[in-house]
C-alpha cells in the first residue's frame, strides 16, 4: 500500500498534493497561532534573568509566522515550485514592458 502512495503522489510534472484545498488554511493557521502565542510571551511583561532565551522565542515565533503566512499565500496562489515563481516574475516583466533577463 506504501509504493502505491509514492506512485500516486509522484507524476511526470511534479509532486501532487492530495489536500491541496486544505493547505492554505493550515498556513493560516500556523501563522495564527505562532502569532498569538508570541503575543502572550510578549504581554507577560519582564522575563528577569531568562530574558534572552524569552527573546529568542519570541522572534523565532514572529518569524515562523511570517513564513507561514507567506507559505500560505504562495500555496493558495499556485505557486509550488521555484519555476512558478520565475515564470511569474517574467510575466510581471513583460507587464511592465521590460525585456527579458539574460543569464550571462
Amino acid at each position: 500500500m506504501g509504493d502505491r502512495h509514492e506512485l500516486v503522489s509522484m507524476s511526470d510534472d511534479g509532486p501532487r498534493q492530495g489536500g491541496s484545498a486544505l493547505a492554505p488554511t493550515l498556513w493560516a493557521c500556523g501563522a495564527a497561532s505562532q502569532a498569538m502565542l508570541a503575543r502572550s510571551l510578549v504581554k507577560k511583561g519582564d522575563g528577569g534573568p531568562s530574558m534572552p532565551l524569552r527573546a529568542f522565542s519570541i522572534a523565532s515565533l514572529v518569524l515562523g509566522a511570517g513564513f507561514c503566512a507567506m507559505g500560505g499565500t504562495l500555496w493558495a496562489s499556485g505557486i509550488r515550485e521555484v519555476e512558478d515563481l520565475r515564470s511569474m516574475g517574467r510575466t510581471i516583466r513583460s507587464a511592465f514592458g521590460k525585456p527579458p533577463r539574460t543569464h550571462a
